[in-house]
Protein backbone atom coordinates (compact mmCIF):
# COMPACT_ATOMS: atom_id res chain seq x y z
CA UNK A 1 0.00 0.00 0.00
CA UNK A 2 1.27 3.45 -0.94
CA UNK A 3 0.15 6.10 1.56
CA UNK A 4 0.63 9.78 0.66
CA UNK A 5 -0.98 13.13 1.30
CA UNK A 6 -2.95 14.95 -1.41
CA UNK A 7 0.27 16.47 -2.78
CA UNK A 8 1.82 13.03 -3.20
CA UNK A 9 4.22 13.33 -0.24
CA UNK A 10 4.82 9.96 1.45
CA UNK A 11 3.42 9.55 4.98
CA UNK A 12 5.85 7.67 7.19
CA UNK A 13 3.88 7.27 10.43
CA UNK A 14 0.59 5.82 9.17
CA UNK A 15 -1.14 2.79 10.64
CA UNK A 16 -2.54 0.51 7.93
CA UNK A 17 -4.91 -2.24 9.03
CA UNK A 18 -6.06 -4.78 6.46
CA UNK A 19 -9.31 -6.68 7.02
CA UNK A 20 -10.51 -9.72 5.12
CA UNK A 21 -14.12 -9.35 3.89
CA UNK A 22 -16.93 -11.64 5.12
CA UNK A 23 -14.84 -14.09 7.09
CA UNK A 24 -13.60 -14.53 10.64
CA UNK A 25 -10.76 -16.96 9.97
CA UNK A 26 -8.20 -14.19 9.62
CA UNK A 27 -8.28 -11.11 11.83
CA UNK A 28 -7.03 -7.60 10.95
CA UNK A 29 -3.40 -7.48 9.85
CA UNK A 30 -1.12 -4.50 10.48
CA UNK A 31 1.12 -3.46 7.60
CA UNK A 32 4.80 -2.70 8.18
CA UNK A 33 6.67 0.28 6.75
CA UNK A 34 8.90 -1.00 3.94
CA UNK A 35 9.97 2.31 2.40
CA UNK A 36 8.95 5.98 2.24
CA UNK A 37 5.17 5.78 2.30
CA UNK A 38 5.10 2.09 1.33
CA UNK A 39 3.43 -0.40 3.66
CA UNK A 40 3.54 -4.15 3.17
CA UNK A 41 1.35 -6.97 4.48
CA UNK A 42 2.67 -10.47 3.92
CA UNK A 43 0.99 -13.84 4.18
CA UNK A 44 -2.51 -12.77 3.16
CA UNK A 45 -4.81 -15.49 1.92
CA UNK A 46 -6.44 -15.11 -1.48
CA UNK A 47 -9.66 -13.15 -1.17
CA UNK A 48 -11.29 -9.74 -0.87
CA UNK A 49 -9.99 -7.20 1.62
CA UNK A 50 -10.52 -3.66 2.89
CA UNK A 51 -7.88 -1.37 4.40
CA UNK A 52 -8.24 1.41 6.97
CA UNK A 53 -5.51 4.03 7.36
CA UNK A 54 -4.87 6.58 10.11
CA UNK A 55 -2.02 9.03 10.62
CA UNK A 56 -1.50 11.95 13.05
CA UNK A 57 -2.85 15.18 11.60
CA UNK A 58 -4.72 13.50 8.74
CA UNK A 59 -8.28 12.44 8.13
CA UNK A 60 -9.04 8.75 8.21
CA UNK A 61 -8.56 6.85 4.96
CA UNK A 62 -10.34 3.73 3.78
CA UNK A 63 -9.79 1.53 0.76
CA UNK A 64 -12.87 -0.48 -0.12
CA UNK A 65 -13.22 -4.00 -1.42
CA UNK A 66 -10.08 -5.05 -3.34
CA UNK A 67 -8.93 -8.53 -4.25
CA UNK A 68 -5.64 -10.14 -3.26
CA UNK A 69 -4.64 -12.77 -5.85
CA UNK A 70 -3.48 -16.27 -5.01
CA UNK A 71 -0.05 -15.70 -6.54
CA UNK A 72 2.07 -12.64 -7.08
CA UNK A 73 1.81 -9.19 -5.57
CA UNK A 74 -0.57 -6.30 -5.94
CA UNK A 75 -0.33 -2.65 -4.90
CA UNK A 76 -2.88 0.03 -4.08
CA UNK A 77 -2.61 3.76 -3.43
CA UNK A 78 -4.32 5.65 -0.60
CA UNK A 79 -4.21 9.43 -0.21
CA UNK A 80 -4.98 11.17 3.08
CA UNK A 81 -6.16 14.75 3.40
CA UNK A 82 -5.59 17.02 6.37
CA UNK A 83 -7.88 16.39 9.32
CA UNK A 84 -11.01 18.44 9.86
CA UNK A 85 -13.97 18.30 12.23
CA UNK A 86 -17.39 16.90 11.41
CA UNK A 87 -20.16 17.11 13.95
CA UNK A 88 -23.86 16.34 13.94
CA UNK A 89 -26.69 14.25 15.30
CA UNK A 90 -28.60 11.09 14.34
CA UNK A 91 -32.32 10.72 15.04
CA UNK A 92 -35.24 8.44 14.19
CA UNK A 93 -38.77 9.87 14.40
CA UNK A 94 -37.33 12.75 16.41
CA UNK A 95 -35.68 10.47 19.00
CA UNK A 96 -31.93 10.13 19.45
CA UNK A 97 -30.19 7.07 17.97
CA UNK A 98 -27.46 5.81 20.31
CA UNK A 99 -25.50 3.40 18.10
CA UNK A 100 -24.70 4.20 14.47
CA UNK A 101 -21.99 4.34 11.81
CA UNK A 102 -20.95 7.48 9.94
CA UNK A 103 -19.70 7.03 6.36
CA UNK A 104 -17.79 9.82 4.64
CA UNK A 105 -16.89 9.63 0.95
CA UNK A 106 -13.89 11.73 -0.03
CA UNK A 107 -12.53 12.22 -3.54
CA UNK A 108 -8.97 13.06 -2.46
CA UNK A 109 -7.92 9.88 -4.27
CA UNK A 110 -9.15 10.83 -7.72
CA UNK A 111 -8.89 7.39 -9.32
CA UNK A 112 -10.49 5.56 -6.39
CA UNK A 113 -12.74 7.56 -4.03
CA UNK A 114 -12.24 6.56 -0.41
CA UNK A 115 -14.71 6.00 2.41
CA UNK A 116 -13.90 6.84 6.02
CA UNK A 117 -15.97 5.08 8.71
CA UNK A 118 -16.64 5.77 12.34
CA UNK A 119 -18.65 3.54 14.69
CA UNK A 120 -20.41 5.52 17.41
CA UNK A 121 -21.73 3.71 20.49
CA UNK A 122 -23.86 4.87 23.42
CA UNK A 123 -24.41 8.41 22.21
CA UNK A 124 -27.23 9.30 24.59
CA UNK A 125 -28.43 12.32 22.61
CA UNK A 126 -27.48 10.96 19.17
CA UNK A 127 -24.71 13.51 18.70
CA UNK A 128 -21.22 12.92 17.38
CA UNK A 129 -17.98 14.88 16.89
CA UNK A 130 -15.32 13.48 14.55
CA UNK A 131 -11.92 15.12 14.80
CA UNK A 132 -10.26 13.18 11.96
CA UNK A 133 -12.64 13.77 9.07
CA UNK A 134 -11.16 14.52 5.62
CA UNK A 135 -11.26 18.18 4.66
CA UNK A 136 -12.95 19.53 1.57
CA UNK A 137 -16.26 18.75 -0.11
CA UNK A 138 -17.39 15.28 0.98
CA UNK A 139 -20.50 13.11 0.93
CA UNK A 140 -21.72 11.90 4.31
CA UNK A 141 -24.39 9.41 5.35
CA UNK A 142 -25.20 7.26 8.38
CA UNK A 143 -26.38 3.71 9.02
CA UNK A 144 -27.82 1.99 12.09
CA UNK A 145 -28.80 -1.60 12.74
CA UNK A 146 -32.52 -2.17 12.16
CA UNK A 147 -33.05 1.21 10.51
CA UNK A 148 -32.89 2.40 6.94
CA UNK A 149 -29.83 4.32 5.75
CA UNK A 150 -30.11 8.07 6.14
CA UNK A 151 -30.04 10.46 3.22
CA UNK A 152 -26.68 11.35 1.67
CA UNK A 153 -25.54 14.90 2.37
CA UNK A 154 -22.86 16.94 0.65
CA UNK A 155 -20.93 19.01 3.20
CA UNK A 156 -17.77 21.11 3.25
CA UNK A 157 -15.30 20.34 6.03
CA UNK A 158 -12.78 23.17 6.51
CA UNK A 159 -9.25 22.66 7.76
CA UNK A 160 -8.93 23.48 11.45
CA UNK A 161 -12.56 24.61 11.77
CA UNK A 162 -15.79 23.22 13.16
CA UNK A 163 -17.60 23.21 9.84
CA UNK A 164 -21.35 22.89 9.55
CA UNK A 165 -23.64 20.86 11.79
CA UNK A 166 -25.31 17.93 10.03
CA UNK A 167 -28.38 16.01 11.15
CA UNK A 168 -29.30 12.58 9.85
CA UNK A 169 -32.85 11.22 9.99
CA UNK A 170 -33.12 7.45 9.85
CA UNK A 171 -36.11 5.91 8.11
CA UNK A 172 -38.05 2.76 8.91
CA UNK A 173 -36.86 -0.24 6.95
CA UNK A 174 -38.89 -2.28 4.50
CA UNK A 175 -38.90 -6.06 4.14
CA UNK A 176 -38.26 -7.72 0.80
CA UNK A 177 -39.50 -11.22 0.04
CA UNK A 178 -38.69 -13.42 -2.93
CA UNK A 179 -37.90 -16.89 -4.21
CA UNK A 180 -34.88 -18.32 -6.02
CA UNK A 181 -35.71 -20.90 -8.70
CA UNK A 182 -33.89 -22.73 -11.47
CA UNK A 183 -34.30 -20.85 -14.73
CA UNK A 184 -34.83 -24.02 -16.72
CA UNK A 185 -37.43 -25.95 -14.73
CA UNK A 186 -38.74 -23.45 -12.16
CA UNK A 187 -37.73 -25.65 -9.24
CA UNK A 188 -36.41 -24.02 -6.03
CA UNK A 189 -32.64 -23.73 -5.50
CA UNK A 190 -32.29 -24.73 -1.83
CA UNK A 191 -28.56 -23.99 -1.50
CA UNK A 192 -28.72 -20.45 -2.90
CA UNK A 193 -27.70 -17.40 -0.88
CA UNK A 194 -29.00 -13.85 -1.20
CA UNK A 195 -27.25 -10.63 -0.21
CA UNK A 196 -28.63 -7.11 0.24
CA UNK A 197 -26.55 -4.20 -1.02
CA UNK A 198 -26.98 -0.45 -0.60
CA UNK A 199 -25.76 2.19 -3.01
CA UNK A 200 -26.77 5.08 -5.22
CA UNK A 201 -25.29 7.47 -7.76
CA UNK A 202 -23.22 9.21 -5.06
CA UNK A 203 -21.99 6.37 -2.85
CA UNK A 204 -20.47 3.07 -3.97
CA UNK A 205 -22.27 -0.20 -3.38
CA UNK A 206 -21.85 -1.61 0.14
CA UNK A 207 -23.05 -4.96 1.49
CA UNK A 208 -25.66 -4.85 4.27
CA UNK A 209 -25.35 -7.68 6.74
CA UNK A 210 -24.20 -11.19 5.91
CA UNK A 211 -25.36 -13.41 3.03
CA UNK A 212 -28.51 -15.34 3.90
CA UNK A 213 -29.29 -18.89 2.79
CA UNK A 214 -32.74 -19.33 1.27
CA UNK A 215 -35.36 -21.70 2.68
CA UNK A 216 -35.70 -25.26 1.29
CA UNK A 217 -38.50 -24.07 -0.98
CA UNK A 218 -36.27 -21.28 -2.35
CA UNK A 219 -38.05 -18.45 -0.53
CA UNK A 220 -36.28 -15.72 1.42
CA UNK A 221 -37.02 -12.60 3.42
CA UNK A 222 -34.57 -9.68 3.72
CA UNK A 223 -34.90 -6.65 5.97
CA UNK A 224 -32.95 -3.44 5.69
CA UNK A 225 -34.52 -1.87 2.58
CA UNK A 226 -35.01 1.88 2.83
Amino acid sequence: YSVTDTAGTPILDAEVLVHRVKTSDQGPRRARLAGPGFYVVEGLLEGNYTASVTAPGYGQGYLGNHRVPALGRDAWSIRLSSAGRLQGRCVHRGEAVEDFVILCLSSVNQDRPQIARWSISESKDGSFILEDAPVGDVLVTATARGLGQSEVKRVHIPWGGAGEQVEFEFHDTLVGRGRVVDGTDGEPVPDAQVQLFAGNNDLPVEAIGAPQRVNPDGTFELSGFS
